[in-house]
């Protein structure tokens, strides 16, 4: 199904990685570069919104002091898209953004992994010493425990700058489980980064190049990849921020260190939105290996998507980390995605997606 723009009346159109987005881009009061604007000081988005509901959106993440891009499509139509608040200290945040997604990178990993399936390089069943010599209790875990967060493997990793994904992996392979494999759900971001390790063991490539070969590539998505140090550049790089003790300015956020596999990628809204209309169709994955990644397991945890079944036929993940806080929705049935981006440590990604969700029409 193409991609296709709602007309909004007096919104000027640019062309966004193939796509003609919105150009709703907001901008921070006063901002002049110091770094000490107030999260609260948006000002008004200098476009009015024909329908009721975008202005409720755009009035709730202005009330909300939200700092961030969102994004917001059915069926591959953008319905709403615009950028708030500071990307850095001398730009605003847009649509060309680039934000780090933390935890929302699972979705890719699991992906990567269904693929290898795919091709038969590997089986879900397969245990871990097949593939990590002399990980403790590897004889027991499966790929699939890994994908759902039923493994036991204890949820972080020693963060160690430049540390090579060999190297956390051997940091986490003599650690005891917390629990025997297949009996409980506890997240687990050691976990995804003992898959990153299987990606590139059975394909021979890096987790990096892995991704933009197979999964970036091919789907278009130009702003997305790999960024594991703070000295990585590219354009429209979103800086990270937190609140200062008061609560009343954005301060810069010491780097948060991960690892490839569980939250080492960036993307952007726009690229987000191909990766989402990709997965109706077999561009990355059969639908087959798709069904597969949004069955429920333990704590309705599928393959890197969290199953929301109280919210209809909902998949979703969010991320977080020191600067940047992540979500996504998306509604199987209706098609409809919400992307929230934000370069802010511990906002409310997750509970700001539902609400816009719930704010949108019914097609």
């Amino acid at each position: 199904m193409g991609l296709r723009l709602l007309a909004t009346s007096r919104l000027a159109a640019i062309p966004l990685f193939g796509l003609l987005i919105p150009a709703l881009f907001l901008t921070m009061a006063g901002a002049s570069g110091q770094g000490d604007s107030s999260p609260q000081s948006v000002t008004v988005s200098q476009y009015t919104y024909s329908e009721p509901w975008k202005q409720e959106v755009d009035l709730y993440l202005q009330q909300n002091g939200f700092n961030g891009t969102v994004l917001i499509a059915r069926e591959g139509e953008v319905l709403f898209s615009s950028g708030y608040g500071k990307e850095t200290e001398s730009t605003t945040n847009s649509e060309q953004t680039v934000f780090r997604l933390m935890s929302m990178s699972k979705p890719f990993t699991a992906t990567a992994i269904m693929q290898l399936e795919e091709q038969n390089r590997l089986e879900l069943t397969d245990t871990l010493d097949q593939y990590v010599p002399d990980f403790l209790n590897g004889d027991q875990i499966t790929i699939h425990h890994l994908l759902s967060h039923s493994s036991g493997i204890p949820r972080d990793f020693p963060r160690v700058l430049n540390a090579t994904l060999q190297q956390t992996v051997d940091s986490i392979k003599s650690r005891s489980l917390d629990f025997t494999p297949g009996t409980q759900y506890n997240y687990s971001n050691s976990g995804y980064v003992v898959l990153a390790s299987i990606i590139q063991t059975v394909s021979g490539q890096s987790y990096e190049q892995y991704m933009q070969d197979h999964l970036f590539g091919p789907l278009g998505m130009t702003h997305s990849g790999e960024s594991l140090l703070p000295t990585d550049t590219m354009p429209h790089k979103a800086a990270g921020y937190r609140k200062n003790s008061a609560g009343t300015a954005l301060i810069a956020a010491p780097f948060f260190v991960t690892q490839s596999g569980g939250g080492s990628l960036y993307s952007t809204v726009g690229d987000l939105l191909l990766w989402d209309r990709a997965l109706y169709g077999n561009t990355v994955l059969q639908q087959s290996s798709i069904a597969k990644m949004f069955t429920p397991n333990l704590g309705n945890y599928g393959y890197g998507w969290s199953i929301r079944p109280k919210r209809g036929n909902v998949v979703v993940h969010n991320g977080s980390g020191n600067g940047f806080s992540t979500f996504i929705y998306r509604n199987l049935d209706s098609e409809t995605l919400v992307v929230v981006l934000s370069n802010v440590t511990d906002v409310a990604a997750e509970q700001i997606g539902f609400d816009l969700a719930a704010k949108i029409p019914p097609g």
